[in-house]
């Protein structure tokens, strides 16, 4: 039987991971996914931030407001494809 995959099984496997976080405004920020609550509030390390795909900026760390993430998927070849707005509670 196929076991069943879900939001809180990418979380956990994401953190510590690089992954690309989408905002509605269209800029992507991509790096390591530190921690993740219910609200998609996010904290990212070694981040570069890209528009239009260009490099707008480089942090070390970075606090994204969950209300602002159109989408956070894995920056590699991974067993998930996107998450969208369905954690049910914090993971950090």
């Amino acid at each position: 039987m196929e076991h069943k995959r879900s939001p809180a099984d990418f979380i956990k496997q994401s953190l510590g991971r690089e992954v690309v976080v989408k905002l509605n405004d269209e800029s992507e920020y991509t790096g390591v996914l530190i921690c993740l609550d219910g609200t998609l509030n996010i904290v990212m390390e070694k981040v570069e931030e890209h528009k239009d795909g260009q490099l707008i900026s480089k942090y070390n760390k970075l606090f994204l407001r969950g209300n602002n993430v159109l989408y956070i998927s894995p920056n590699t070849l991974f067993p998930y494809t996107t998450l969208f707005r369905s954690i049910g509670r914090a993971s950090c």
